[in-house]
């Protein structure tokens, strides 16, 4: 309850609902059952690494100081932890539903990301209220600076052509916000007059999960998760989503709230045919949640797909495959029976979602949370902070799991990295 005396009692109200709500989405306890496809419980990668190195794995410790930890990616998927390069901040806590006080994880998506040409990488700073831009080379990351994000407590990224945008989640104090910035080829930083906008949802500071553009980088999206437009428990579905145009100039103007189809809308991506395919934690009397889509055409956001089942408890995290053909969203498990997992759908071209089943958790893993692609397209990597500890505390390290897309979208489990230590691993990039 820490976290709630940061905010003032009009908010409070609203985000005690929240936490009442999505408890069962983050109840603590390990979990425990065999990877999918037989793979052994985890630990080092059952497949020995091959050859030279294909390209990388990209999070942060999201600690003070903060840092970007690079993993080495093979031929054959599997990868192997290669250092840590500082970002010149300090990570952040925030309100996260069911995780303890201080929760050292950032409940978000994009906070770290890799441009399209996969030759800069920015990460977020939430707790100096920055952002680090790097350039990627060939014998590693290397620094280009660090930009303050135009706003308070900054968790998540997105880019298109050379203009980067910010989701400034906000403090108990200061409303939530977005800034607009433009990056030149080295990666440094320069923002966009007019660029930042309030939230206009009725978002709670602390709440909102993601921003990212539309496929023609004159929309942004933002999903709120919660807000105090809805009845009790906070959220409902009342304005959960905003939309932003985007003028020639790079300029954000004056948002616009949707309703989403279920509630608390979390994290989604755009498929080829600006779709906006959108995992839904939906806990009102418990898992499974649910994944949607939107067409986000001009900031339309009207529902396609108003929900599949994603199988699994509290559906946050998603990836689609380049061709769009293939939608993968992480269930966090949180310690919820049957633990962790990722269910994996088909997409069609008009946006709908069509179940292909589950993968299995994975033995020792207590929450999942952010899932990449490589650039090749033949690997899904997620993050699993917060290992299994006891039965009332998810443990102190971290670690990511590598599955091999097969012919027809199904995942089959590879291994897991051994742990790294730090428990607070947000953002997951790769290439």
């Amino acid at each position: 309850m820490a976290l709630l005396e940061r905010f003032p009692s009009a908010e409070r109200r609203f985000v005690l609902g929240a936490l009442v709500v999505a408890a069962a989405a983050l109840a603590f306890g390990a979990s425990g059952a065999l990877g999918k496809g037989g793979a052994g419980k985890r630990g080092k990668h059952k497949a020995k690494m091959v050859g030279a190195v294909y390209g990388a794995v990209y999070t942060e410790t999201n600690g003070s100081p903060n840092q970007v930890i690079v993993f080495d990616r093979y031929a054959n998927g599997t990868i192997k932890e290669a250092g840590a390069v500082a970002t010149g901040g300090t990570g952040g806590h925030q309100l996260q539903p069911g995780c303890p006080s201080p929760c050292p994880i950032l409940d978000t998506q994009g906070e770290v990301i890799l441009t399209p040409n996969r030759k800069l990488l920015f990460a977020v700073n939430a707790g100096s209220d920055s952002i680090t831009s790097f350039r990627v080379t060939g014998t590693g990351l290397v620094k280009v600076g660090v930009t303050a994000s135009g706003g308070p407590f900054p968790n998540s990224l997105t880019v298109h052509g050379n203009r980067l945008y910010v989701l400034d989640s906000g403090t108990g104090g200061t409303p939530p916000n977005i800034a607009g910035f433009r990056f030149s080829g080295n990666g440094k930083l320069t923002a966009i007059a007019g660029s930042i906008q309030p939230l206009v949802g009725g978002a709670i500071p602390g709440l909102p999960r993601q921003i990212g553009f539309d496929k023609t980088g004159t929309v942004l999206v933002v999903t709120l998760l919660a807000n105090t437009s809805g009845p009790p428990p906070a959220g409902g579905t009342s304005n959960t989503i905003d939309t932003f145009p985007v003028s020639s100039s790079g300029a954000a103007g004056a948002g616009t709230a949707h309703n989403s189809s279920s509630n608390f809308p979390f994290a989604f991506a755009i498929d080829p045919n600006n779709h906006a395919i959108t995992a839904q934690v939906d806990q009102l009397t418990g898992p499974p949640g649910s994944v949607a889509s939107y067409n986000a055409a001009g900031g339309a956001m009207t529902t396609v797909n108003p929900g599949v089942s994603s199988g699994g408890n509290a559906p946050c995290w998603i990836v689609i495959t380049k061709n769009g053909n293939y939608a993968y969203v992480v269930n966090t498990g949180g310690g919820a029976p049957g633990g962790p997992n990722v269910a994996e759908y088909r997409l069609s071209s008009n946006g709908t979602l069509t179940s292909l089943g589950n993968t299995v958790a994975v033995s020792g893993e207590f929450a999942n949370t952010d899932d990449a692609l490589s650039a090749d397209g033949k690997y899904l990597y997620v993050l699993s902070p917060l290992e299994s500890g006891s039965s009332s505390m998810p443990g102190g390290n971290s670690h990511v799991d590598t599955y091999a897309l097969e012919a027809r979208g199904t995942l089959r489990f590879i291994g897991s990295t051994p742990s790294v230590s730090a428990p607070s691993l947000s953002g997951l990039a790769a290439r």
